[in-house]
């Protein structure tokens, strides 16, 4: 999954929680969305947990709570991750 040192510990998560801002997307964003993550060398389907509103829309921020359909991941803290669905 990753290469790290001897003295790292690394841990893998199924959940994570990021800060995303909708910078195209046709689509309203709402709890139970699912898109392909997009972060290093992952690419895995996630789908959303919780929000800290309602929906997110086009340059809408918010606070969002993923969780990995498929196995954990290794994430870094501070981490800049992409997500898209289809064609967005």
């Amino acid at each position: 999954m990753v290469l790290v040192g001897a003295d790292t510990q690394p841990t893998a998560v199924r959940e994570f929680e990021a800060e995303v801002v909708i910078m195209n997307n046709a689509s309203t964003i709402r709890v139970g969305y699912q898109a392909v993550i997009h972060c290093g060398v992952i690419r895995q389907t996630a789908h959303i947990l919780e929000m800290d509103k309602e929906y997110l829309r086009l340059q809408e921020k918010g606070h969002v709570k993923f969780k990995f359909m498929s196995r954990p991941e290794f994430l870094k803290d501070g981490s800049t991750i992409l997500f898209r669905e289809g064609k967005t």
